[in-house]
């Protein structure tokens, strides 16, 4: 778990990451979650751009709903859900409380991202710009949000 809140826990988080991958590449099931502050840091460190790859955001106490960049029944995050999954489109589910976020576009244009992730939602600021919500690892058991 790459948790959120406060913390110094980069260097080590990205060391612990490459552990994952390993483990995972030696046939070991070894999955990974990220939310809030590690999402940030796991797009950090897949990013060919690294800590470049985040852009200002400020979401400060809002919720939000997702719009899915493909059907949620056919991804790792949010297939077990069914059809019930598509209620996180029609209802603010989701709390936002963060200052950095990362772009869609970028997930296209950066390899690292590109490569290794695909965004399975986003979510629009009421007077913003829109932001990645929820990436899942194309090759690992790996999510952030």
């Amino acid at each position: 778990m790459y948790p959120g809140g406060g913390g110094d826990y980069y260097e080590v988080g990205n060391y612990v990451l490459d552990y994952i991958k390993k483990s995972n590449d030696d046939g070991h099931f070894y999955p990974a979650w990220s939310t809030c502050l590690g999402f940030e840091h796991m797009i950090t460190y897949t990013a060919t751009v690294g800590k470049k790859a985040l852009s200002k955001l400020e979401a400060i106490a809002v919720s939000l709903p997702l719009d899915f960049t493909m059907d949620p029944t056919k991804t790792k995050m949010f297939g077990d859900l069914g059809e019930k999954a598509k209620e996180f489109t029609t209802n603010n589910f989701t709390y936002n409380h963060h200052h950095w976020g990362a772009a869609p576009d970028l997930f296209v244009t950066d390899k690292g991202l590109a490569d290794f992730w695909t965004v399975t939602s986003t979510s629009n600021m009421p007077d913003g710009p829109k932001f990645v919500a929820s990436i899942e690892a194309k090759n690992y058991p790996i999510f952030g949000t």
